[in-house]
């Protein structure tokens, strides 16, 4: 894993069951987390993880608490955590299709960026959000999702396609072609006047966002249901992680997702798992067939 990584797992409680009976045994199996249920964002007050009252409409009038992470670099240690958190969830908590799970990456924390500007500050984001490599990212991450969001469609649950709280990428005129991007990045056409999340668009509820850039540094991957299943959440990690390379590492800057067919092979091709990740691969194929896309799932 070569970003810092944050893990948002929302759920409800299990009937009989109160929030302190949740940090209770939390703290039991040794996990340390902060209590933040009268905000909706807090601190993690050097803990691994903070719940916070997320305060989205629920069907059933149920309120969803929102299990935050603290940021995890390495996959390993994101796997130790994910698994020791959901086997106690598992016991006080549940999912339902008012639930979500979100997926942080940190893109300005990394070395490019600290190496020219300081990005621990808002000052810093916003300079950092100026320089060409985060823009030409930006178009390029936020070009491939909406080109694969058929695939990612048949990967997620019903209640994730066309929600209000995670809505497909708009089909944006600055970003049609991979060119175009280049055009983005080097404002060239005169795009926008100094902040390409206006260009783009900063809206939350959206499958991919971009807003947390100028203020946390990160992009969010929001389309996912809620699960308390470690396996779906690590691997839904790992294809996402992917993703986000593809557009950030320059070593895949020929990369065009227009070459690659619309089905679930294309994007594991497009995202380079090989036959050494067949389980990842297989993993996804047989997703889109539970729910029902056959010819999405098999070429």
């Amino acid at each position: 894993m070569t970003y810092k990584t944050g893990i948002e797992m929302e759920c409800k409680l299990r009937t009989g069951v109160s929030l302190d009976d949740v940090l209770a045994a939390i703290a039991r199996a040794g996990i340390t987390c902060n209590d933040q249920r009268h905000t909706s964002s807090g601190s993690l007050n050097e803990c691994e993880w903070k719940v916070v009252y997320d305060g989205t409409s629920s069907d059933d009038g149920a309120p969803i608490w929102e299990f935050v992470s603290e940021p995890i670099v390495s996959m390993k240690k994101i796997e130790k955590r994910v698994k020791a958190m959901t086997a106690v969830l598992q016991q006080y908590c549940r999912v339902d299709r008012n639930t979500g799970l979100h997926i942080h990456f940190d893109i300005l924390g990394k070395y490019h960026f600290k190496r020219r500007v300081d990005t621990s500050d808002l000052e810093g984001k916003y300079k950092a959000l100026r320089n060409k490599p985060a823009r030409l990212f930006l178009a390029e991450v936020t070009r491939n999702m909406r080109y694969f969001q058929p695939i990612f469609d048949a990967l997620v649950s019903p209640s994730r396609r066309g929600n209000s709280f995670c809505e497909a990428i708009p089909n944006h005129p600055y970003i049609q072609s991979k060119y175009d991007c280049l055009l983005f990045a080097e404002n060239r056409r005169g795009d926008y006047l100094e902040n390409p999340l206006l260009a783009l668009g900063r809206n939350k509820y959206r499958t991919l966002n971009i807003g947390p850039m100028e203020r946390y540094g990160t992009i969010e991957y929001r389309q996912h249901q809620g699960t308390l299943n470690p396996t779906k959440i690590l691997n839904w990690i790992k294809l996402m992680e992917r993703f986000t390379t593809r557009a950030w590492d320059r070593r895949h800057r020929g990369l065009n997702c227009e070459n690659y067919l619309l089905d679930v092979d294309g994007l594991m091709d497009f995202l380079g798992f090989g036959t050494c990740d067949r389980t990842i691969r297989e993993y996804f194929r047989r997703r889109a067939l539970n729910f029902g896309y056959p010819a999405i799932a098999n070429r």
